[in-house]
């Protein structure tokens, strides 16, 4: 027969997303008695639905006859897409309608592999290894293939959360799955050395034992390469009295681990290795000793009673690794450590007083005035639009000129 008119269709709901295997209900209903129903699945095929329907997976589901409801009871992945049904109902003058709403159903498909790229070549190991050189950066990709939907992608650095610049791609495949990328420009710092660099995936269709084995985590330890890093300013020691022995401490961070140390000093002409003492034995250098994080080291030197010679100069530590070679100059200083310079309690005290002086004058002002002394006795009622004129001058907005005159007569 034929058909006029359109009939309102509602449907349950527009989109769905769901796991393999799931049981779900699709359903379409109007405020009418449906007279005929039918279903079109993703590839096209027809199902349509009647109170014995049943069509090996897809069954008939409809508990009243204004809705059109079937049942799918183990999702597969060829259930994914466009879910259309198509309902004809009759109008209240007999006249058949016709109505059709679409259930979009994504079948959740958890990435298959996880790969890093790291500045376009695919990571074989674990490590990440670049020299700190300033403005230098790496991108690395990290891919989630044959996913759907899209995964969230989550980076961190020991295990903070890293936020920098990310860029997002993705590419369709047949299979309707995607590969899901993003991209992170890492720019490296000395304090990254030796730590994970680290991309993870959040996906609704990842199993709980793809979790626990870590299927959805990727990683680089971070091995950065940099000569012994500069000091922003030369170090002083303070010796309280001439002949006081004393021991200096230098830290310094670098990596590789250091290949040679020695000591330049105002008080001896030649140079001090690592570990050595001078043929005097003024001078004893102790070993490089490791530091509590990666690339940090400390060694000390201990003079046997410190001379006016050793502070005429400055004096240098001299660290250098396969990177290069850092100078660190110090300088040692007879007398007392100057105390750290603070704000202390005076400037505080002052404020105080002076907002106390001003609270003063404020109440002597108000008496003198409320007894009606000297010149500030309060006017009279008629100097009130003098006070008005004021005020308003002061909002930036200047009187009128018959206001201006008035004011002038009273006076």
């Amino acid at each position: 027969f034929s058909v006029s008119g359109t009939l309102n269709v509602n449907q349950n709901r527009e989109s769905v997303t769901l796991r393999v295997g799931e049981d779900e209900h699709l359903q379409c209903s109007t405020t009418l008695i449906i007279k005929g129903c039918m279903f079109l699945t993703p590839q096209g095929d027809q199902f349509f639905i009647f109170d014995t329907a049943n069509y090996g997976r897809i069954e008939a589901a409809s508990e009243t006859d204004m809705e059109c409801k079937i049942r799918i009871p183990s999702i597969s992945e060829q259930d994914n897409g466009d879910w259309k049904c198509i309902i004809t109902a009759l109008s209240e003058d007999g006249t058949p309608i016709q109505g059709n709403a679409t259930i979009s159903v994504t079948v959740a498909v958890p990435p298959s592999k996880m790969e890093l790229f790291v500045d376009g070549v695919e990571a074989e190991s674990t490590d990440l290894q670049m020299k700190l050189i300033p403005d230098d950066h790496k991108e690395i990709k990290c891919v989630a293939l044959h996913a759907r939907p899209a995964p969230t992608f989550t980076w961190t650095l020991n295990e903070e959360p890293l936020h920098g610049n990310i860029e997002d791609s993705e590419e369709v495949l047949e299979n309707g799955t995607v590969n899901y990328a993003q991209t992170l420009l890492y720019y490296p710092d000395a304090k990254h050395n030796g730590v994970e660099l680290k991309c993870s995936l959040s996906h609704e269709a990842y199993s709980p034992a793809q979790l626990d084995s870590r299927e959805n985590e990727r990683g680089l330890n971070i091995k950065l390469l940099y000569k012994p890093l500069e000091s922003e300013k030369t170090q002083e020691f303070y010796v309280q009295s001439e002949g006081e022995a004393k021991t200096f401490n230098m830290v310094f961070e670098a990596f590789p681990e250091p290949t040679e140390v020695y000591w330049d000093l105002s008080g001896m002409e030649s140079h001090l290795q690592q570990g050595d003492t001078s043929f005097n034995d003024k001078y004893t250098s102790s070993e490089l000793t490791p530091g509590d994080t990666n690339g940090e080291y400390s060694i000390s030197l201990t003079i046997e009673g410190v001379s006016v010679e050793d502070t005429k100069n400055e004096s240098s530590l001299f660290v250098k690794n396969s990177e290069g070679e850092t100078e660190y100059k110090f300088k040692i200083k007879l007398g007392r450590e100057p105390a750290a310079e603070s704000m202390g309690s005076g400037p505080v005290v002052g404020v105080v007083i002076i907002i106390l002086i001003i609270l003063i004058l404020i109440g002597l002002a108000l008496l003198i005035r409320s007894k009606g002394l000297f010149c500030f006795a309060a006017k009279t009622k008629k100097s009130h639009s003098s006070d008005v004129e004021r005020a308003v001058e002061k909002e930036g907005i200047p009187p009128t000129k018959n206001e201006t005159s008035k004011g002038e007569a009273q006076m």
